[in-house]
């Protein structure tokens, strides 16, 4: 009898997390330092000579609610693509983890579907903390949607549970 799917790719998933879970303190400038640092050099430093003056174009939007979604897309569009290549290279050339994989009951498509699993949890957890961040810089993100207090909220305890678990450690 053949494992579910989900098993299957579940075993791919807790490869990578667990893997994570020991790199984790290295990705944390890239994927969250730099988009915080480059939002609030060019959202106030910058944003401050652009608010100055009023635009039309602009419509009362700050430079730095401007700025803030293309900062977000561009910060997760640099992530994906690092996960979906490096550590895929990595596991194919380097330490050869996908030919470990093969050799066990897992196929392709418990492998793909492992690493896509991943890579859209750890894109989730990325734009959780960029939003957090973005808050944080007194968008009006709140004021225009009532219901973001309420997914904001379940995002973060879902973030904190991911986090959680990463420095749980092995035991």
């Amino acid at each position: 009898m053949q494992a579910p799917i989900w098993a299957t790719a579940g075993r791919v998933f807790e490869h990578r997390a667990r893997q994570y879970r020991r790199l984790y303190r290295a990705s944390l400038f890239g994927s969250f330092g730099i988009p915080a640092l480059f939002l609030a050099a060019m959202g106030f430093g910058l944003g401050g000579y652009v608010d100055r003056t009023p635009d039309a174009v602009l419509a009362g939007v700050s430079y730095l609610q401007f700025l803030a979604p293309g900062l977000l897309a561009s910060s997760l569009m640099q992530t994906g693509s690092f996960e979906a290549t490096f550590p895929i290279l990595g596991g194919l050339q380097w330490n050869r983890i996908f030919h470990a994989m093969a050799a066990t009951p897992l196929g392709g498509r418990d492998v793909a579907l492992g690493n896509i699993a991943w890579i859209a949890v750890r894109l989730t957890l990325v734009a959780t903390i960029f939003g957090f961040v973005a808050i944080a810089f007194l968008l009006r993100f709140l004021r225009t949607n009532p219901t973001t207090v309420f997914i904001a909220y379940r995002v973060l305890l879902a973030a904190v549970i991911v986090v959680a678990w990463l420095n749980l450690g092995d035991r």
